[in-house]
């Protein structure tokens, strides 16, 4: 989880106070909320399961607003169908602030828009097989199967969205 809040820089939204501070572990909290929660539980309605997620999170962590933070911990945890949403993100998309069904409506329909050309790009990651940091790990069929699965070509799109809306070009 700590790698998590790092990687993704939302340690600051989730004071330590609210679980260390109370003789927890570091976000012990957020791990009791989505450990037993899997894919299916966010299959019917995407938007209304993550922010039921949120409002549980919130309640833990002092009333704030953890949408963001949600989202990237579920996408830690789950993958697939999380979409991660974030300021950025929804500065590309054009859409609203908390408004995640809006978010996830425009999300989506972009990149429907864009899969095939992310599918394209995301095979030919496995002619760079030679340049990874790993060539022993990074077999042909492994990167095969990466470049395959759905939950890759979300995150490209996240990333490519993410560079999109940082302000003045970043």
């Amino acid at each position: 989880m700590s790698d998590t809040a790092k990687r993704f820089r939302i340690a600051r939204n989730f004071h330590a106070k609210h679980d260390t501070g109370k003789g927890l572990s570091r976000y012990e909290p957020i791990l009791d909320v989505i450990n037993d929660l899997t894919s299916d539980d966010f299959a019917d309605d995407l938007a209304s399961s993550v922010l039921a997620v949120r409002d549980r999170l919130s309640v833990l962590y002092g009333g704030t607003n953890v949408l963001s933070g949600t989202t990237k911990f579920l996408w830690a945890k789950l993958r697939f169908p999380i979409v991660i949403y974030d300021r950025q993100a929804r500065i590309a998309i054009g859409t609203r602030s908390g408004d995640l069904s809006g978010f996830y409506d425009a999300w989506f329909d972009r990149f429907s828009a864009s899969h095939d050309t992310i599918r394209d790009a995301c095979r030919s990651l496995i002619d760079m097989r030679d340049y990874t940091c790993d060539p022993v790990t990074a077999t042909p069929d492994y990167l095969s199967e990466l470049a395959d699965a759905d939950w890759f070509h979300h995150r490209v799109f996240d990333i490519l969205l993410w560079h999109e809306g940082i302000p003045d070009g970043g």
